[in-house]
């Protein structure tokens, strides 16, 4: 990832990393907070206190926005340079290629591998390798704050984390907008096949069955997106099913804890720390979730990368830029 970062680019990483974890620290104490005002409405204080903890939640908010951005922005920056280094470091490699390996190698295959392994790379060193340290980093912290306030109520949550983290990474990992693109070019390639061959598609009276294979085509395209569209539907609705289960299942046990006055095994938990603990608990399923979904474009971005530095670091049996290499005075021999 590093290859050909300079000292201003390992700046911007660095300024990458701080806002991904002023995000990761922000939202489970965004969500604490929310338990420290409900506290504070349920005990009937006075407008300073809650106006205290509102006051807090907007910081928090702009902290989150903030962070937010800077992450966004200071990933895509340092993605886009490093990119940019090896296009050009791979076009120089190939120039310098000799004949015989282009024999093996069309340059419209590798004008295409350009494009395809290094925005792989852009993609996973940019924007998912932030999100899965991301989202790795905030499950630490949301568990940790968890387990600091109130450690018997989050071990019974405990029992609902594997549900929220699969199913939530089941809804984020259901996008085949690739697979139905994929599907749509197919069917795009057959129309441009039969328009260039249109006078011999003509001649032999195909017309028909042109069309007819264009519809095959079109209704491969509408399966594989049929397909996405249930997955979706499906996880969706079972996302929604796990949460409504999960408040039930916390605020039945938060109930029993608040009421219970066996303190010495039971603790001391008010109303706030307990709605606090649950959306902290959740969240933090959710983060889980997400990084094996993210963690397939970082593994794209390893596979692409391994092949842009194959080319760039491959010696052609010829090398086109030997300084010690014999010229030739004269084309006669």
């Amino acid at each position: 990832m590093c290859t050909y970062a300079e000292k201003f680019d390992y700046i911007i990483l660095i300024f990458s990393w701080i806002g991904t974890v002023c995000f990761a620290v922000a939202t489970p104490a965004s969500l604490g907070s929310f338990g420290s005002m409900m506290d504070s409405l349920g005990g009937n204080e006075g407008i300073d206190s809650i106006g205290t903890q509102a006051l807090t939640m907007v910081i928090l908010g702009f902290i989150l926005m903030i962070a937010s951005c800077w992450q966004a922005f200071f990933g895509d920056w340092f993605a886009q340079r490093i990119t940019l280094k090896i296009k050009v470091a791979y076009l120089q490699a190939l120039l310098k290629k000799d004949g015989k390996y282009f024999d093996q190698n069309t340059c419209s295959q590798m004008s295409a591998r350009i494009s395809k392994e290094t925005t792989a790379i852009q993609t996973g060193i940019g924007q998912k390798i932030n999100t899965v340290w991301g989202s790795l980093l905030t499950f630490v912290l949301s568990f940790a704050i968890a387990f600091t306030w109130g450690w018997k109520y989050t071990l019974i949550l405990l029992a609902f984390i594997p549900l929220i983290g699969i199913v939530g990474g089941a809804f984020a990992g259901m996008d085949n907008t690739e697979a139905v693109m994929k599907a749509q070019a197919q069917s795009s390639g057959f129309a441009e096949q039969a328009l260039n061959s249109i006078k011999v598609v003509q001649s032999f009276g195909r017309e028909e069955l042109e069309a007819e294979n264009y519809v095959k085509y079109l209704q491969n395209s509408i399966d594989v997106g049929r397909e996405g569209v249930i997955g979706i539907a499906l996880s969706q609705g079972g996302m929604y099913g796990i949460i409504y289960v999960f408040y039930a299942y916390s605020f039945w046990f938060g109930s029993v804890l608040i009421g219970s006055k066996d303190e010495s095994f039971t603790g001391t938990y008010s109303g706030g720390e307990v709605f606090a603990i649950m959306f902290i608990v959740m969240v933090g399923g959710f983060f889980i979730g997400n990084i094996p979904v993210h963690s397939g474009a970082v593994n794209d971005a390893k596979i692409g990368g391994k092949l842009a530095f194959d080319v760039i670091h491959h010696q052609s049996d010829i090398p086109t830029d030997d300084k010690n290499a014999k010229k030739v005075d004269s084309s006669t021999f």
